[in-house]
């Protein structure tokens, strides 16, 4: 048996089974290190956002940074590192290489964490890496399920919190589970129940971990070169505990417990861009302000977004798009469709991105309708414009700031588009034929172009010349073949040298190509 592609599908899958089928036991269980309640819940969402990456020709690639955007708690996080450790050493054909990788995961759960604590998840990772052995997939993946189960066992003894609280670790628990899973959905056994634990009755506790003297605990996702992590994580640490700063590639998630929840998100926009902020109150807190409302977990300004495509559809969500609406082929969608999205966004205050000029109506008549929510509309022209426009969202901000933020953004952010016309037809520059591309800056049409790279390069210019650009994202629409989106960053980075470009999927019906200038 090889660890393949089809292999960490499988064992994917098949954790996330085991994982569901845990979660209240491992719920229930815990108390310490990992830093919100619900270690079960919270290494559920990982794996599921893992799994929601599975569709990918390479889900070693997908896979874990999908899991890192959908962490959450001190325990998700890990997790997601944990992955990335094993998918950037596990290869196809080479069952060494999955030793290779259990090592390398374990190295990454203990570098996340600014003071490791042995008798955790972390301390399950390395059992689990130095008793994986064996000459083939199966063999070494039930090896290291077997030395984390011991490792499980043995965290009370290492922790007399977890002793008193009768319980195992819920972390390493939770690890041990993803690793049975593992070994099982390979074998094609059936994992281990959850009766068949061996853990103590568990008892909850009012707080996982830290000092009862810091008040909040604070997560977000940060874009950030990796030379600002170890200062981060020093400031972090220095005003408060449980600080968590894990991730690669410029994206991070960045948890810690503080007094000063405020100073915790400002320390990462400092170094770089700061989305899906969240911030929780703890009810044991014996110290520090209460200014922020108990147990907030939701944002208190969400976003709803018009979107077509599915890159558009998880570009927006990743950046903090709590409610996509389908706008169809036509980016045309009712106002009760916009009405019942805020509806359905879970936070009291809402701006909606409408992503096209023609929806902007609808969306505006849609927040009449919706009396117990405050609604704005940020007037997006299209889909890149859109995304340009919610990079501004902060989701720790308020209504007011937020809005007048993403209009600033809205204000200064240049989009353009090329469409290959359906049909013979007079405009503004000229008559366009079937199957020509014709390429706008913002609303106004720009050039005619029998090549759509050449469009897409030229409309460019001409917004360059204008005032020079720095970044470029282009993003590919459903009938773009790969052959000529590479084309096109090869023609782009060719003709803007020292410009950032980049060439993403958006998936839009309509635009062959949409392009958001920075």
């Amino acid at each position: 048996m090889t660890f393949g592609p089809n292999e960490l599908k499988r064992a994917i899958v098949a954790a996330l089974g085991s994982l569901r089928a845990y979660q209240a036991l491992i719920d229930e269980a815990n108390v310490f290190p990992v830093p919100d309640g619900d270690t079960g819940t919270n290494m559920v969402l990982t794996m599921t956002a893992a799994a929601g990456a599975l569709g990918s020709d390479d889900p070693f690639a997908a896979a874990p940074p999908a899991a890192l955007v959908g962490a959450r708690g001190n325990s998700g996080v890990v997790l997601a590192q944990w992955l990335r450790g094993l998918c950037d050493h596990a290869a196809p054909g080479d069952p060494a290489s999955l030793v290779r990788g259990l090592r390398r995961a374990a190295d990454l759960a203990y570098e996340a964490v600014l003071q490791p604590v042995e008798g955790t998840i972390l301390t399950a990772a390395r059992a689990a890496a130095d008793g994986a052995a064996g000459p083939t997939v199966a063999e070494i993946l039930e090896s290291a399920a077997a030395a984390a189960r011991i490792a499980v066992d043995r965290t009370p003894d290492l922790l007399p919190v977890l002793k008193d609280a009768g319980v195992v670790d819920a972390g390493a628990l939770g690890l041990w589970v993803v690793l049975d899973a593992f070994a099982a959905g390979l074998s094609g056994r059936e994992p281990a129940p959850p009766q068949a634990t061996g853990a103590p009755a568990p008892r909850t506790v009012a707080r996982e971990a830290g000092s009862t003297r810091f008040a909040y605990e604070v997560q977000y996702l940060l874009e950030a070169g990796d030379e600002a992590i170890e200062s981060l994580r020093a400031g972090l640490g220095r005003i408060g505990d449980s600080v968590v700063v894990s991730g690669g590639g410029g994206l991070w998630n960045v948890h810690a417990h503080t007094n000063d929840p405020d100073a915790a998100i400002e320390m990462g926009r400092a170094v770089g861009g700061v989305r899906a902020a969240a911030v929780t109150a703890f009810a044991d807190a014996t110290g520090g302000p209460r200014s922020v409302p108990l147990a907030r977990t939701a944002a208190p300004v969400g976003v709803v977004a018009v979107v077509a495509g599915e890159g558009f559809a998880r570009l927006f969500a990743e950046l903090g798009a709590g409610v996509i609406v389908d706008g169809g082929p036509t980016m045309n969608p009712s106002v009760g469709q916009i009405a019942d999205a805020i509806r359905r966004c879970p936070a009291a205050d809402v701006i909606i991105l409408p992503n096209n000029d023609d929806a902007i109506p609808a969306a505006m008549k849609a927040c009449e309708l919706v009396d117990d929510r405050r609604a704005v509309v940020i007037e997006t022209n299209d889909l890149a414009h859109g995304i340009t426009t919610l990079l501004a969202y902060g989701d720790a901000r308020d209504l007011e700031t937020n809005a007048a933020q993403m209009r600033q953004a809205a204000s200064v952010a240049a989009s353009a588009a090329v469409i290959v016309a359906a049909r013979t037809a007079a405009t503004p520059v000229g008559t366009v034929r079937a199957g020509q591309s014709i390429a706008f800056s913002g609303r106004e049409a720009k050039t005619i172009e029998d090549d759509p790279v050449v469009a897409v390069v030229r409309v460019v210019a001409m917004i360059d010349e204008e005032e020079p650009v720095e970044v470029v994202t282009v993003f590919a629409g459903a009938t773009a073949p790969a052959e000529e989106r590479s084309a096109v960053e090869k023609a782009l980075r060719d003709a803007l040298i020292g410009v950032d470009v980049e060439v993403r999927d958006g998936g839009q019906p309509i635009e062959r190509y949409l392009i958001a200038v920075e």
